[in-house]
């Protein structure tokens, strides 16, 4: 992925692609939500996003709020379950067929 997204993030495209529609992400918040997923703080999101601190927690806040969850664990947990769910793989062979289509 180079760059912004440390490289041990486990998630793979396809999978990022399947929770941004599910719970209706922006970029910013997936981008918050990969951060989550890589293990950084807030104020390495705040960081790798280029805002403020209180900027990053707000992020947070909202993409919590989006995914139910009362805090980064649960989070964690609801997203790692949905990107390995037999849903996940359905949409990944479409977006693929998709993407070789184009």
């Amino acid at each position: 992925m180079g760059g912004f997204w440390p490289e041990e993030c486990p998630i793979k495209a396809g999978e990022w692609a399947y929770i941004q529609i599910k719970y209706r992400l922006g970029l910013r918040e997936l981008q918050v939500v990969k951060c989550i997923a890589c293990g950084c703080r807030d104020k390495e999101i705040a960081e790798k996003m280029e805002v403020t601190l209180t900027t990053a927690k707000e992020y947070v806040r909202f993409v919590l709020r989006k995914f139910r969850a009362r805090n980064k664990v649960s989070l964690l947990i609801k997203l790692f379950n949905d990107a390995r769910s037999s849903e996940v793989n359905t949409y990944i062979k479409k977006y693929m067929k998709n993407e070789e289509n184009m």
